[in-house]
């Protein structure tokens, strides 16, 4: 009985602690000076249709991307809705890397996964969308390889497209940002190879 006690009480601190906060809606982003100690949420739900497996297959390469929203995730300075995600990819048959099995992993923490982005953008910002429509969002984030993880950061785009009833999504995968290579000839290229892929709705 103490512990259900307990729990109950945990959860009304936790919402009345968010209450307390200031909302602010996910696509002022960019707009705000100062994040800390405000919530960041999805009032319109932009995050949602990014949520799912998602696949594709070129000649024998396959990259699978696992996604899901996470809610009111705090990052040390702010309350915020993200986007968060692991990937695999086979190539010539061979597994190159397989991360989903972190996605819902309870010893994966929420700021730990591979793919993590909540920054909404137009058709004109960061790697700029010829095709996008005028009012056209996407989705800007982080991508993270493991064996380069501590010294050079790669990033993401995801475009939402409905094509002929078929939900996808195309996955741009660029250079972030290079800080100092570990050694001499250190690796600069993560296990997926940089470019963009086209990607179908699994689930």
């Amino acid at each position: 009985m103490k512990k259900i006690c307990l729990s109950i009480l945990l959860v009304l601190l936790s919402h009345n602690l968010i209450a307390q906060v200031s909302v602010v809606s996910l696509l002022d982003f960019g707009n705000i000076d100062n994040l800390d100690g405000k919530y960041l949420k999805d009032f319109t739900n932009e995050l949602d249709k990014y949520v799912g497996t998602w696949m594709v297959s070129i000649e024998g390469n396959v990259l699978t991307v696992d996604l899901k929203k996470i809610e009111q995730k705090y990052n040390g300075h702010w309350y915020e809705d993200v986007i968060v995600g692991e990937y695999k990819y086979v190539e010539n048959g061979l597994v190159v890397c397989d991360y989903l099995y972190r996605l819902n992993a309870p010893e994966v923490l929420d700021s730990q996964h591979y793919m993590e982005g909540n920054y909404i953008i137009s058709r004109g910002q960061q790697i700029p969308c010829d095709d996008c429509d005028r009012a056209e969002l996407r989705l800007n984030g982080f991508f993270y390889d493991p064996e380069l993880i501590d010294y050079i950061s790669f990033g993401f785009i995801l475009r939402f497209r409905q094509v002929l009833g078929s939900e996808q999504l195309e996955l741009t995968i660029f250079d972030n940002e290079t800080i100092v290579l570990p050694y001499e000839n250190a690796s600069t290229d993560p296990s997926i190879p940089l470019g963009t892929y086209v990607l179908e709705k699994q689930n």
